[in-house]
């Protein structure tokens, strides 16, 4: 039979390995969320970045065309690339700022 102080200090000690390793299992949670949150901005930025880039692409092609049909002749509205361009930045401001929210 084992000594009850003896079977009480293993039952102390095992609680104490337990208890770490859920303090472990919740920082490394912690971290992954944070890790994830950090790639959901990053992609929101990113968003912005390039929705700002086509934009500036499609105003760019206007008015280097208009520019250069000045003296009469046609030229080119890049709407699409403009309109896909401030869509593609406004959903990745929201998609930031929903981050930012739930932060």
């Amino acid at each position: 039979m084992m000594n009850p102080v003896a079977a009480n200090t293993q039952i102390e000690d095992a609680a104490a390995r337990q208890a770490r390793r859920v303090a472990e299992a919740q920082a490394e949670y912690e971290r992954e969320l944070q890790n994830s949150q950090n790639e959901r901005k990053q992609s929101a930025i990113n968003a912005m970045i390039i929705g700002a880039l086509i934009c500036v692409v499609g105003l760019g092609i206007t008015i280097w065309t208009y520019s250069t049909a000045a003296g009469g002749g046609r030229y080119v509205v890049a709407y699409g690339a403009i309109i896909s361009g401030v869509i593609q930045f406004f959903r990745g401001l929201w998609a930031y700022a929903a981050e930012r929210r739930g932060s």
